[in-house]
Parts: structure tokens; C-alpha cells; sequence
């Protein structure tokens, strides 16, 4: 690998929500043909109400959710869950959203005075930071709309550096605000 670790070291795995496109790498194939953990010691860590909402999909969300890419990890005893908002370590908090999909998991990252985000489906995009851009797949974007606008806020105030999972052009960048609002800078 390319920091020199190998998947028997990786002990902590975070998986932000368990839709296919966040979590479809927890599990491998071993020799057998059978799904196994991809990090065979590691604990994974999933919102509780996600893992609920896993399992009683609704309509909207059911294709977005494969039982193959966490039932392993389940049936491994490597599952644990996340109850609350909290700090995970010392530097690294979890904080939950409920807009894109119930208990979607932000990990906070201080260090040095300086904090980044990796905002997942909260903002997947930079393009998303403006408040009205909703995306399509939310499951509840009146909320998406309130917990944006709180989290922008404090993301301006704390100059929070955000890394976007599904922006092809903009990984990591800033919130500012405009007359129009709140707008993304590259970074």
C-alpha cells in the first residue's frame, strides 16, 4: 500500500452511512470465494440509526443499500455503533446529519489549530455549498436545508478546511460568503 501499511494493520474503520458508494469497499473476497472483512482487524464503526435504516430501507433508498457490502461485517462480530454525536478519539469527533439519510456520520479532524471535514453526503460536492442546491438523492431535503446552513456557518467561522468525496475537480476547500450567500474557494 502506498504508506507502507498493510490491511492487517488498519484497526478503526469509519463508514460514514452504509450506501453502496460509501461502504462498498469494507468487504473482500478471500480464498473461499466468501465476503470477509477488507481489514481483518479492525473494528468498523456505523451510526446505530443508520445501521436501522439499513435494514427497514425505504422505497427511495433501497437500491442504494446492498446487504452484501456490511452484512459480512456483522456476521464477523466487527460491527460497532455509534450512539451519539462525540469525540471518537482525542482530535477526531463524529457528528451525525439526517438530511441525506438517517445518522450520516461527519468525522472532524483537529489538529494544529486547524480542523477539516470530510462532509461526505452532506456536501458531496463544492458545487453543493450554495443553500439551494438539495441533491435529488436526500432522503429529507427540507432538513439537508437547516443542518447546511448551521454547518456552513460554523464551517466560515472555524475556517474548517472541507474534503469533498464525490467532486471530481474540487477535493479539499473553503466556505465563504458572498452577497449571494454562502460559496465554496478551492483550496
Amino acid at each position: 500500500m502506498e504508506q507502507g501499511l498493510t490491511p492487517e494493520d488498519i484497526t478503526d474503520v469509519i463508514l460514514t452511512h452504509l450506501h453502496f458508494d460509501h461502504c462498498g469497499g469494507a468487504v473482500v473476497y478471500d480464498a473461499a470465494g466468501n465476503l470477509v472483512p477488507a481489514f481483518p482487524n479492525a473494528k468498523y464503526y456505523v451510526s446505530r440509526q443508520q445501521w436501522e435504516w439499513a435494514l427497514h430501507p425505504n422505497a427511495r433508498e433501497r437500491p442504494s443499500y446492498r446487504p452484501e457490502n456490511y452484512m459480512p461485517l456483522y456476521e464477523a462480530g466487527c460491527l460497532a455503533f455509534i450512539e451519539n454525536d462525540g469525540e471518537f478519539v482525542p482530535g477526531f469527533t463524529l457528528r451525525m446529519f439526517h438530511g441525506h439519510t438517517a445518522g450520516l456520520l461527519v468525522p472532524f479532524l483537529s489538529s494544529a489549530g486547524e480542523t477539516l471535514v470530510f462532509v461526505s453526503d452532506l456536501l458531496p460536492f463544492m458545487a453543493h455549498i450554495p443553500l439551494s442546491w438539495v441533491c435529488g438523492y436526500d432522503t429529507r431535503p427540507l432538513l439537508t436545508l437547516q443542518e447546511k446552513e448551521a454547518f456552513l456557518a460554523e464551517a466560515l467561522e472555524n475556517k474548517y478546511r472541507l474534503l469533498f468525496q464525490h467532486d471530481a475537480y474540487v477535493r479539499e476547500g473553503r466556505v465563504v460568503k458572498t452577497e449571494k450567500g454562502f460559496r465554496g474557494v478551492a483550496l
